[in-house]
């Protein structure tokens, strides 16, 4: 939970989620990526138990409509 002086006003609110968004934007490029996709493609070919994993992190970034 995130805590802040009760004096902080909806610029500082803004900003807060506005840094919020990036991350999540730099997650889900991340996620989308090439290096991601190739780790994937060796879980695969491996039979890990961990693409299962990967694959539920996959599936919400590429149905995101951000």
């Amino acid at each position: 939970m995130r805590k802040e002086a009760d004096d902080v006003g909806p610029k500082a609110e803004l900003d807060h989620w506005k840094k919020r968004m990036a991350k999540f934007n730099s997650l889900l490029d991340q996620i989308k990526g090439t290096e991601c996709k190739a780790v994937v493609g060796v879980l695969h070919a491996a039979k890990s138990k961990l693409l299962k994993v990967c694959l539920i992190l996959e599936v919400p970034a590429r149905s995101s409509c951000f």
